[in-house]
């Protein structure tokens, strides 16, 4: 406050008190009367999912028309749990992709961040898939790659909006405390389908099986 006249804040927990003009929270769960309790001076609370902060690209992709899955087509699944993915979900994933049982085929394309620890190994088991699966290092084209694609599975982190809004249909999995907000009320909503880390092997193939 000493040094700007105007302070805007993004926030998606309400957890804790502001001194700000403009609050920003894209997330399903507060609105203007959560922050004006939190705020020391009347504030412009700017809430929900039209608010998300998304690159211009994503304004233009969400024009393009999604052809709907028919049953015999080869299913095109974006895989992406964020820049880091220290817990190497990415891996525990593709490895139940190849051991699943189901009645259409696959492809796979990874994005995975320049500094992801696991990219190595990533990279190496996309070798050794019984379907074809590229890996992506560092990718500058999400929103289109999006739209190349029939599901995506994925943190629950800001790619989420990005996801919603060019209607990519989702499983989502929280990988951090911070994303349980979001991933409850995206699943709440029917805008997802959520699961957490220690699901993933016994609930994705049953969902993967329901696509029809």
């Amino acid at each position: 406050r000493d040094v700007a006249a105007k302070i805007l804040v993004i926030d998606d927990l309400a957890n804790r008190d502001h001194d700000a003009d403009i609050v920003l929270d894209c997330g399903l769960s507060h609105t203007p009367e959560h922050y004006q309790q939190l705020n020391k001076r009347p504030v412009n609370a700017l809430t929900g999912p039209h608010y998300a902060l998304l690159r211009p690209e994503f304004a233009r992709l969400r024009q393009q028309l999604r052809q709907s899955l028919s049953p015999a087509a080869t299913l095109k699944i974006l895989i992406n749990l964020g820049g880091v993915d220290k817990d190497d979900c990415t891996s525990v994933i593709l490895n139940i992709l190849a051991k699943s049982q189901l009645p259409y085929p696959i492809t796979t394309t990874v994005v995975m961040g320049l500094n992801a620890p696991h990219k190595d190994k990533v990279m190496g088991l996309a070798k050794t898939l019984p379907f074809h699966s590229e890996v992506k290092v560092n990718v500058s084209n999400m929103g289109t790659l999006m739209t190349q694609h029939d599901l995506a599975i994925g943190a629950a982190g800001s790619t989420t909006w990005e996801r919603c809004c060019l209607g990519l249909p989702s499983i989502i999995v929280c990988l951090a405390a911070n994303q349980e907000m979001i991933a409850t009320e995206l699943h709440r909503s029917g805008a997802a389908i959520s699961l957490c880390l220690k699901d993933i092997d016994t609930h994705l193939e049953p969902i993967l099986q329901s696509i029809n």
